[in-house]
């Protein structure tokens, strides 16, 4: 679907101011010219939450300690809420569907992130603030109102500090870094050399360095800073890589980008160095995606993509050669797009 909360004039003034730096900035660049040799391949492998009802527009998705899933739905047309899958995909529960909005009633949630002790944040875009669930999906807090927007996409670095996409509004479109306990450290992307400028940050991830990846969904590619949050490219802007419209960002501990290109409906691996290696997404049957939101990875090195339009969590395996390539992260600090997007 369509950014439920963009605003098209503001992105529509920044996508033009921006233009003639774009992606594809003199020198910021990698070079995205085709496919690595022995490309390994990742095929469908079966879905999650469709046979059971339970997603509704599903928006973004993290892990927790023990490889359970959780997923956000959006719910535009039904009830706002988190559905969690075991770590095979079974349906265990939902939460933040009940209550008030004060004891942590959710209003199309698109971003979610656990962390090292299980704690559940939430992206709460309808509500313009971040929730906070327990390990037990208990209500905690709720906090940040005012300060984020419209939100699409948390996820946290290794120190335990909350980055937030912040897409639009008057807080502005950035990247907006607080301490765990809500104290505003940094806004990132709305400043600084023209390449590393944000139009409309969805998706949002950390590598093992704590360097941040972003999908910028207007400017058409993924913006890298380093964990000072100084810029230091873009790519997915140019070749096979060319992405349409990124959404959801996932980085694994090799380095291995992926990312959920939500208007080119496919998932698009990118090496450490940002240069194109594969599409992913079937061209007909089980596999063809409809407007993937957010990509993870779980214990055995699956790639988990959120599928919108069709309601699911789509599962894609890889060979046995991709399992040396692309490891999950260590669980503990979960590593996902989640923030995205949203």
């Amino acid at each position: 679907m369509e950014q439920p909360y963009r605003n098209i004039s503001l992105c529509a003034f920044f996508t033009s101011l921006l233009a003639f730096a774009g992606c594809g900035g003199s020198g910021n660049g990698a070079n995205n010219t085709g496919a690595t040799t022995g490309t390994v391949s990742y095929v469908y492998s079966k879905s999650i939450g469709a046979a059971t009802g339970v997603l509704t527009e599903p928006d973004a998705i993290a892990l927790d300690n023990v490889g359970n899933i959780l997923v956000a739905n959006f719910a535009s047309t039904g009830i706002s809420r988190i559905s969690k899958f075991d770590a095979n995909g079974n349906f265990i529960n939902i939460f933040g569907n009940a209550g008030t909005t004060a004891t942590g009633l959710l209003s199309g949630p698109q971003g979610v992130n656990v962390d090292a002790n299980g704690n559940v944040y939430v992206a709460d875009s309808g509500n313009q603030r971040i929730v906070k669930f327990n390990s037990n999906e208990g209500f905690v807090a709720a906090f940040l109102a005012g300060q984020v927007g419209f939100p699409y996409q948390i996820n946290e670095d290794s120190l335990g500090n909350l980055y937030v996409a912040a897409a639009i509004g008057t807080n502005g479109m950035a990247i907006k870094k607080f301490s765990s306990s809500g104290a505003l450290l940094a806004t990132i992307g709305n400043s600084g050399p023209a390449g590393g400028i944000l139009s409309d940050p969805d998706g949002v991830a950390f590598d093992k360095n704590n360097n941040m990846y972003v999908a910028d969904f207007d400017r058409k590619c993924i913006v890298e800073y380093n964990s000072a949050g100084v810029f230091m490219k873009v790519f997915g802007n140019s070749g096979s890589g060319q992405l349409a419209g990124p959404q959801g960002v996932y980085v694994a501990s090799t380095g291995k980008v992926f990312v959920a290109d939500l208007t080119g409906n496919r998932v698009v691996e990118y090496d450490s160095s940002g240069n194109f290696v594969q599409s992913i997404g079937a061209s007909s049957g089980a596999g063809l995606l409809s407007g993937p939101y957010d990509v993870n990875m779980d214990l055995t090195g699956n790639l988990l993509v959120v599928d919108e339009h069709n309601n699911r969590v789509a599962v894609f395996a890889p060979s046995a050669a991709a399992m040396s390539l692309a490891v999950r992260p260590s669980l503990g600090v979960e590593n996902t797009s989640r923030v995205g997007h949203h």
